[in-house]
This record gives structure tokens, C-alpha cells and sequence, in this order.
């Protein structure tokens, strides 16, 4: 019972994750945080880590420019790579067509599958065979 409670307090009644944020249905997904990316990117700058100090600080200092004025201009779009764009769109499509009852769950899952995963020889007949 005292789980229960807890569970009750500090997840559903709680206002700091309301139910409604326990899933991520139609949203837009990414595997890399915002963060990630950007550090993966300055790291490409400073050479992977053999940049000296004397060069490496300037970048900072640039990187600390851009942010600040990001920052300043409430400038908080994502950058997405067109391929993830790409991707989401055909999510998305999937899933229209799915929730319409155009697309059985098999196919829908199939075709999400697809999206994640590398193709296989054969994967388009099967793909044709579910529609």
C-alpha cells in the first residue's frame, strides 16, 4: 500500500510530470540530446582534442557569442538534419494513416520498423504483400 502512495504522490499528482507527459505518441523523437550535438560539433572544431589551448579558447569564446545571442533572441529552434526530417514525415504519414484504420497494426509497425532499421533484400515485396 505504501508504494502505491508514493507512486500516487510523487508521479500522479505530482506537477512536475503529469500523466500527460508519460508519452511521447506524435511527438518528435530524437536519440540525441541538444547538448550532445552541440559538443559533438565543437569537438569537430577543436580537432577531435589535439587543438592547442592557445587556439582552443578563441573557439570557446566564439561558441559562448553564439549562445548568448541564441539566448537573447529566444532563438531555441533545433537544428534537424534533413534525413531526420525526412524520417519524421514518414512517421508521421504512417501514423495518420494507421489512426484513419487506412493501415492495419501490422503494416503500421512494419512500416515504423522499417524506418529505424537498415532494409533487408526482400523488405519492399513484404512491405508491398501488407498494404
Amino acid at each position: 500500500m505504501r508504494l502505491v502512495e508514493y507512486i500516487e504522490r510523487q508521479w500522479i499528482d505530482d506537477d512536475v510530470f503529469p500523466p500527460a507527459s508519460w508519452t511521447v505518441f506524435r511527438q518528435s523523437v530524437r536519440t540525441n540530446n541538444d547538448v550532445g550535438g552541440w559538443l559533438h560539433r565543437l569537438n569537430v572544431k577543436a580537432g577531435h582534442g589535439t587543438t592547442l589551448f592557445y587556439r582552443l579558447v578563441p573557439l570557446l569564446v566564439r561558441e559562448a557569442t553564439i549562445v548568448e545571442t541564441s539566448v537573447a533572441a529566444e532563438d531555441f529552434s533545433r537544428d534537424n538534419r534533413a534525413v531526420n526530417s525526412r524520417m519524421e514525415k514518414q512517421l508521421t504519414a504512417a501514423t495518420d494513416s494507421y489512426m484513419t484504420d487506412g493501415l492495419s497494426t501490422t503494416a503500421f509497425l512494419r512500416k515504423c520498423a522499417a524506418l529505424y532499421t537498415c532494409r533487408l533484400d526482400g523488405a519492399e515485396e513484404d512491405e508491398a504483400r501488407d498494404q
